[in-house]
């Protein structure tokens, strides 16, 4: 009934997973500033039990640690966990069958099935990397 998004945020002793609630009813830059907030708490250490209590699904940015392949395990109480690994070049076959240096990103997606439907959540993934891909390796939320 709630979207309350865990945002993963590695500490220097740890990795703590505060929640953005209602999520589903913030733009792009209203999720860009809660996820602020939380990350300045976290390196605060200001976080409260409430902060990391309630979340339906996370997002882990691996990337940021040069991973680019990741099996994420899905935080107890929750539907899901996506991760966005790094952004690498590599060569790629064009449909014109040239060879090209384009910008590649793997994101890695668990779910508990019991919750949410396979065939819903891989076009989610379809949807990301739509999005992802006419926002560009550059682009700005």
């Amino acid at each position: 009934e709630e979207v309350n998004i865990g945002i993963a945020i590695g500490l220097p002793a740890n990795l703590v997973v505060p929640v953005i609630r209602h999520a589903d009813k913030l733009s792009i830059k209203g999720l860009a500033i809660a996820a602020g907030e939380l990350i300045d708490k976290a390196r605060k250490g200001k976080l409260g039990v409430d902060d990391l209590a309630g979340g339906t699904f996370t997002v882990n940015n691996n990337g940021a640690n040069g991973s680019w392949a990741s099996a994420p395990i899905i935080n107890g109480g929750q539907a899901g966990i996506v991760t966005m690994e790094a952004i690498v070049k590599k060569l790629v076959v064009r449909d014109d069958d040239s060879i090209a240096i384009r910008h590649m990103m793997n994101s890695c997606l668990s779910l508990d099935h019991r919750v949410v439907d396979g065939y819903v959540a891989s076009g989610f993934l379809a949807d990301l990397k739509r999005r992802l891909e006419a926002m560009g390796p550059q682009g700005e939320l």
